[in-house]
């Protein structure tokens, strides 16, 4: 059994050595193909889920704010946009006038927590569409924004939700890291297996080509 765990633990062969460089290609190959595929689809999915939330949240502070800003009602209007925006993720919230003149602005605080309402003349141009979505980059962050009409028949106004992505992407990032980690695992598993096996069948042959070497050499010094 020892010499036999020798012979397997020795050096491959030329032949052996080819294979293996062959397979571990192959394998390394299709691992990392694999794994970029399935991060592209998650991302994918990702994407459009956190496209769904932003304009579900868009859609409940139009909402709720329709009839605040008919009757002028600031301090209702206030208190529905705080409460959306401590919701996991969005960063601020912007309501504007059908011109594009700006109603108030609620950034939002830590999460859970109240954010802070601001008033100001700044102006921003209507969306082309109704319930549109942008990418905007904040800082080197990346987030959406999502526009939805105030009374969609007749708009009395606009909301603007920006929501991060900053927690999708880190986990898209951790999740690529443990795909590469199973990949490389993978990869070293099967090149192993496939050594070992070859090692067994190849066994005969390597026995017989250095009988017929030691044949060769008896031959002749006869």
């Amino acid at each position: 059994m020892g010499a036999q765990w020798r012979w397997m633990l020795s050096r491959p062969s030329g032949l052996q050595r080819q294979v293996l460089l062959l397979a571990a290609g192959v394998v390394c190959a299709t691992t990392m193909l694999s794994a970029t595929l399935s991060h592209l689809r998650l991302s994918e999915k990702t994407r459009i889920e956190a496209e769904k939330q932003t304009h579900a949240l868009a859609r409940s502070a139009a909402s709720g704010s329709a009839q605040y800003l008919l009757t002028r009602d600031f301090a209702s209007l206030e208190k529905v946009l705080l409460d959306i925006a401590r919701f996991p993720g969005v960063t601020r919230i912007a309501l504007y006038r059908p011109d594009g003149q700006s109603v108030l602005q609620v950034v939002a605080g830590q999460v859970g927590a109240v954010g802070s309402v601001s008033y100001d003349n700044s102006r921003a141009p209507p969306p082309a569409e109704a319930r549109s979505v942008e990418d905007v980059d904040v800082n080197g962050a990346p987030q959406l924004v999502a526009w939805e009409p105030v009374k969609e028949d007749n708009p009395v106004g606009w909301v603007a939700l920006t929501y991060s992505l900053h927690d999708e992407h880190k986990t898209l990032k951790d999740l690529w890291h443990e795909s590469l980690i199973g990949a490389v695992a993978i990869a070293l598993i099967t090149i192993a297996a496939l050594y070992w096996l070859m090692s067994r069948a190849l066994r005969p042959l390597q026995n017989a080509a250095r009988f017929a070497r030691q044949l060769a050499t008896r031959v002749g010094r006869s």
